[in-house]
C-alpha cells in the first residue's frame, strides 16, 4: 500500500512508457509534422535543416536546395544559407562577389609572391583599400580585398585550421625612382602589418619617401605623390601644410597647434601621423603612419571597411583621435619606434638591396616582339622572408610562339621562293 502511495506522489513513470533518447529527434515524426514545421522557417533554414541526416533528406527532399540555385530570386537566403555552411568548412570561404563557396588556397597573399596557379578568377573584381597603399610614383603590387579580411577574421573566430595567419599579409616594397640624375632620384617604401583588437581587424601601414640630401628644400613638393586615404591626399592644402610646417620645426616636439602629433580623417576614422627625418648626407624623408579599423570582416557591407574603398561612403560618427591607434598598439608585437628604426635602416646605406627581394619583370625590348627578364626598380619582403618572383608564362609563352612563328613564316616563303626559281 504504501509503495502505491510513494508512486502517486513521487511520480515516478512505469518502464514501458519511457521513452527511448534515441527516438526524441525530428526524424522519427511523421512527414506531415514536418511539412508543417518546416514551412515556418526561411528557405536557408529549411535548406540546413535537409542537410543534418539522411532520415530528414528523405521525407523533406531536395526542394529547398533547388530554391538556392545561382540565379534565382532567393540570393539574399543563399547567401545566408552558404554563409553559415563556410563556418564550418575549414577550407573554404563564401565570395559576395560570386555567391559561391571557393577554397581559401586560390585566394593567394595580397603581395604578389606565393601565388597559387589555380587563383580564382573573381580575384580581381573584389573592390580593394588600395588608395591607403599609395607610396610610389606608379602602383603598389601589394592588393588587399575583402577575402583577406574574412579569411584572416575567421581563423581568429574558428582556430588555427582556418582562414589565414596574419603573418601572411605582412609585406614590405620599396621602389627607386627613374629619374636619370643619382641625386634627382627618389626612394619609396611601404610596409604594412596587421593585427586584431576587440574582434576587429586593424593594419598599420607605414609610407617613407626619402630624397637626395640636395634638394631637402623641396621635399613638400617632391612628395606630393603620396597618398594618405581615399578622402585624404598630401598633395591637398591641408597636408601641405603641415608638412611645410614640420619640415621647419625640422621633427622638433614643441607646443605647435598645426604639428598636432595625431591626426584623424573625418571620412573613414583612420589615424594617421605625419613626420620629418633627416638624416644628413643621405637625405631627408618624409614619414606617414597610418592605423586602419577594418572592421569584423563579416560582410563587405560594413562601413568600417567600405569607408576606406576609393569610393567609399564616408562615415560622419565621430570617435577619438588617437584610439585606432591605441588599439593596434597595445597589442603584441613590434612598437611604431621599432618599425620605424628598422624601415629607416633598409633605406640607409640601400640596405633593401641586401635584405629585399629584388623584383623581376618581362619586358619587350623595343621595335621586337621578343620578351627579356630585366630588372625593375623594385625591392620586395613578403610574409618576412625573402622568395623566387613569380614568372609571367603567359608573356613568355607568347614571345616563343611569335618567335616560333616569324621562323616557320620565313622558312616558307624561302622554299616557296626557292621552288619557283
Amino acid at each position: 500500500m504504501l509503495s502505491r502511495v510513494k508512486l502517486l506522489f513521487v511520480g515516478q513513470r512505469y518502464p514501458h512508457s519511457v521513452a527511448r533518447k534515441s527516438e526524441r529527434n525530428l526524424s522519427n515524426l511523421p512527414p506531415e509534422i514536418l511539412l508543417s514545421i518546416i514551412k515556418f522557417l526561411p528557405i536557408s533554414g529549411a535548406a540546413s535543416l535537409t542537410l543534418c541526416n539522411h532520415a530528414l533528406l528523405q521525407a523533406l527532399g531536395t526542394r529547398y536546395w533547388r530554391l538556392l540555385r545561382y540565379g534565382n530570386e532567393n540570393e539574399n537566403q543563399r547567401e545566408i544559407f552558404l554563409s553559415s555552411l563556410a563556418r564550418d568548412l575549414p577550407a573554404h570561404f563564401f565570395c559576395y562577389h560570386c555567391s559561391r563557396l571557393h577554397l581559401r588556397d586560390k585566394v593567394g597573399p595580397p603581395g604578389p609572391a606565393f601565388q597559387p596557379l589555380n587563383r580564382l578568377s573573381c580575384r580581381n573584381k573584389h573592390e580593394s583599400i588600395w588608395p591607403c597603399f599609395l607610396s610610389h610614383r606608379c602602383d603598389s603590387d601589394y592588393r588587399f580585398v575583402f577575402p583577406h579580411l574574412h579569411l584572416a577574421m575567421k581563423r581568429h573566430r574558428r582556430g588555427p585550421s582556418h582562414g589565414i595567419p596574419l603573418d601572411s599579409l605582412s609585406f614590405i616594397e620599396v621602389q627607386l625612382s627613374d629619374d636619370e640624375r643619382e641625386e634627382d632620384k627618389t626612394t619609396t617604401l611601404l610596409s604594412v602589418e596587421a593585427r586584431i583588437s576587440s574582434d576587429e581587424f586593424y593594419l598599420r601601414i607605414q609610407q617613407w619617401a626619402l630624397i637626395s640630401s640636395n634638394h631637402r628644400d623641396l621635399i613638400p613638393s617632391r612628395t606630393r605623390f603620396v597618398g594618405i586615404c581615399p578622402h585624404t591626399r598630401s598633395h591637398t592644402s591641408a597636408i601641405s601644410g603641415l608638412v611645410e610646417c614640420r619640415f621647419e620645426h625640422q621633427g622638433k616636439r614643441d607646443d605647435c597647434r598645426t604639428c598636432l602629433d595625431i591626426l584623424q580623417c573625418q571620412h573613414c576614422h583612420m589615424d594617421f601621423q605625419v613626420e620629418i627625418k633627416d638624416f644628413q648626407d643621405e637625405g631627408m624623408a618624409l614619414v606617414i603612419t597610418k592605423w586602419l579599423n577594418l572592421g569584423s570582416g563579416l560582410t563587405p557591407m560594413d562601413l568600417k571597411w567600405r569607408n576606406h574603398l576609393a569610393r567609399g561612403p564616408g562615415n560622419t560618427a565621430k570617435i577619438k583621435a588617437g584610439s585606432v591607434r591605441s588599439r593596434f598598439e597595445r597589442q603584441q608585437g613590434a612598437s611604431q619606434e621599432v618599425l620605424t628604426q628598422e624601415n629607416a635602416s633598409k633605406l640607409l646605406n640601400k640596405q633593401y638591396m641586401r635584405t629585399l627581394q629584388r623584383k623581376k619583370v618581362y619586358r619587350r625590348q623595343q621595335g621586337s616582339s621578343v620578351y627579356r627578364e630585366v630588372w625593375d626598380n623594385k625591392w620586395i619582403l613578403q610574409a618576412g622572408r625573402r622568395f623566387n618572383y613569380p614568372v609571367d608564362l603567359t608573356q613568355i609563352f607568347t614571345s616563343l610562339f611569335i618567335a616560333w612563328a616569324l621562323s616557320t613564316l620565313t622558312t616558307i616563303v624561302w622554299t616557296t621562293s626557292m621552288q619557283s626559281s
